[in-house]
């Protein structure tokens, strides 16, 4: 029985593209610029970058490295030494929690993508099954933020309403 003959990449700029699109997730475009913001901006940036060029890029050309000379997968490549065979496991685990958390955010994408490609968007109205009786749109906050009666009452009128939620805010 002859073995099937393993796949190859067509070139080095396919290889080079398809680690960053690997290691460069949906999450590290997100999260990096409220990291950024959060943490101080350029004070975040440099020890940042100082982390990226000492550890973070040596680690993920090792891991290169490792899988492209011995053509294996994580289980097979840390069979040389038996006592890194847990760190094959978590990768794999690692991974399949990521790939799953990420599938489900790219159905959201998806799915709120076609929602609102209909002429009447779900979320435009208080009239859909979801809503409850808090449901306001922004004309009737309108009527309640600029009333123009006059109140006789002395003391202070708290006339807003922190339980009225917009129709977005209930569909999403």
């Amino acid at each position: 029985m002859a073995t099937p003959e393993r796949g190859a990449w067509g070139g080095k700029l396919e290889f080079i593209l398809t680690c960053i699109g690997s290691a460069v997730g949906l999450g590290n475009v997100w999260r990096f610029p409220y990291l950024l913001f959060r943490n101080g901006g350029g004070a975040f940036l440099i020890p940042f970058l100082i982390m990226l060029f000492l550890i973070g890029i040596p680690l993920f050309f090792l891991e290169i490295t490792w899988g492209q000379f011995a053509s294996l997968g994580p289980l097979a490549i840390f069979k040389f030494c038996p006592i890194w065979k847990g760190l094959a496991y978590s990768m794999l685990s690692v991974n399949l929690m990521v790939f799953l958390y990420y599938n489900i955010i790219i159905s959201w994408c998806i799915y709120y993508f076609f929602a609102s490609l209909t002429t009447q968007l779900p979320w435009q109205s208080c009239g859909n099954a979801w809503n409850t009786h808090f449901c306001t749109t922004a004309d009737q906050f309108k009527n309640i933020s600029e009333s123009r009666s006059m109140f006789v009452w002395r003391d202070e009128v708290n006339i807003s309403r922190y339980d009225l939620k917009t129709p977005s805010e209930e569909y999403f």
